[in-house]
């Protein structure tokens, strides 16, 4: 009986932990994310269907 309580213990401690985990994961791609945009402010946009036609030659 108790092995199974300690076992319960530690798959709950183990799902928090990657819920952490990911949560993490995901704040650090919001700030890479965040950070593309900044420096990439001052460019100049591209027309859709000029990056269309350029996939299409590709």
């Amino acid at each position: 009986m108790q092995q199974d309580q300690a076992h319960n213990i530690l798959s709950s401690h183990k799902t928090e932990y990657q819920a952490i985990e990911e949560l993490i994961e995901d704040y650090m791609d919001l700030i890479d994310l965040r950070e593309a945009k900044a420096e990439g402010q001052d460019q100049p946009s591209v027309p859709l269907d000029e990056v269309i036609k350029e996939l299409k030659k590709g």
